[in-house]
């Protein structure tokens, strides 16, 4: 009876590749880079959306192949759900308003993995979780506490990923339906300003010809101003240094509110399985995770220091003339890119037609 009872041994060698010690740590690096970029590099942070795709599709396709060779254990899945919910969680904090076209292809390509790892969410709750080898000392999950994954929480799971699915495919048919709006409507404008910019390149040659030396009114050439009508960009105008300090501090509340929501449920549901093997960092398949995590968060850092996010900002707003200043004349030519020059106008309310000493 002694030797049986010592022969059984809790817990499991756990499959580095899904969630290893430099998985596990260059996604929580991850999520810090995600709430940085978002407070103080919007425009910077829709480009993280690429590096979270990949470590996406990386596990879940590790997953997968797990799953299919059977060396999973029905908990390794639950730490695999939290890790992919958290990439998902990290992606959509970077739809901001400055999303580019480029940007918004990265994460269409980072949801596209959504649906699929919901129906396999699907599939394990109902099925897959009684071909998967139980463990001899209890199988445990996250729920702010620890539960057993086929009692109740397996019940409640089968709700919620069953809703999930349903939620999805119904964000399909909604996407897919606005998508094809928006590709009809987005070739009809491209057509239409391809006839005004042709439109008016005839009109400034014909203009050029009938008025030489005179250049012809273009709205273009009016300097567009940003819009500081919110309530940051006041805050940010009168106290600059109250501004850079509730950034500052809502950065790091938000940045520990993340560890704190990614790293408990994740280690803990590790300690309480007894899930060995996931404590070393001197592979290449847990170095390149972890360095590539560093190095991204390194460069939302040099990006906040140096004012990345001011400089790219300063090279859409023109500056403005200051009160003392003399009038300047300007060299305008044709921002549409029809090769005409449009001669000299002058700023600062210049009188038309007075020459400068």
């Amino acid at each position: 009876m002694a030797d049986s009872k010592q022969d059984v041994v809790c817990g499991f060698d756990g499959n580095p590749d899904l969630f290893g010690l430099g998985v596990r740590v260059g996604i929580y690096i991850q999520m810090i880079s995600f709430v940085l970029a978002g407070v103080f590099l919007p425009r910077e942070s829709a480009y993280l959306q690429g590096s979270a795709f990949v470590f996406l599709l990386a596990i879940f396709i590790a997953l997968i192949r797990e799953t299919v060779a059977k060396t999973l254990h029905a908990t390794e899945v639950a730490l695999v759900a939290w890790l992919i919910i958290y990439q998902v969680i990290g992606v959509s904090s970077t739809l901001t308003k400055h999303l580019t076209v480029s940007s918004a292809v990265r994460m269409v390509l980072a949801f596209f993995i959504f649906p699929p790892f919901v129906a396999y969410m699907v599939w394990y709750w109902y099925v897959g979780i009684d071909t998967l080898p139980e463990g001899a000392c209890g199988e445990y999950g996250f729920f702010w506490t620890k539960v057993n994954v086929r009692g109740w929480y397996r019940t409640l799971n089968k709700v919620i990923w069953t809703m999930a699915i349903a939620i999805v495919s119904l964000w399909g048919i909604i996407g897919g339906f606005l998508l094809l709006i928006a590709t009809v409507m987005g070739v009809v404008s491209i057509r239409r300003r391809s006839r005004e910019r042709s439109s008016r390149a005839e009109e400034d040659v014909r203009a050029r010809i009938q008025t030489p030396g005179k250049a012809p009114a273009r709205a273009s050439a009016t300097p567009r101003l940003e819009k500081q009508d919110t309530w940051s960009s006041e805050l940010r105008a009168k106290h600059p240094v109250l501004h850079k300090t509730l950034k500052c501090i809502g950065a790091l509340f938000l940045a520990g509110l993340s560890l704190a929501m990614t790293v408990t449920p994740m280690e803990l549901l590790i300690k309480w399985n007894h899930v060995r093997g996931l404590d070393r960092l001197d592979s290449v398949g847990q170095l390149v995770p972890f360095i590539l995590s560093a190095g991204q968060l390194v460069h939302v850092l040099y990006g906040i220091v140096t004012g990345a996010e001011e400089v790219k900002k300063g090279s859409i707003v023109q500056k403005k003339e200051s009160p003392g200043s003399c009038p300047k004349k300007q060299r305008v030519v044709d921002v549409e890119g029809d090769g005409i020059d449009m001669g000299t106008i002058t700023t600062a309310g210049e009188p038309e037609g007075r020459n400068s000493s």
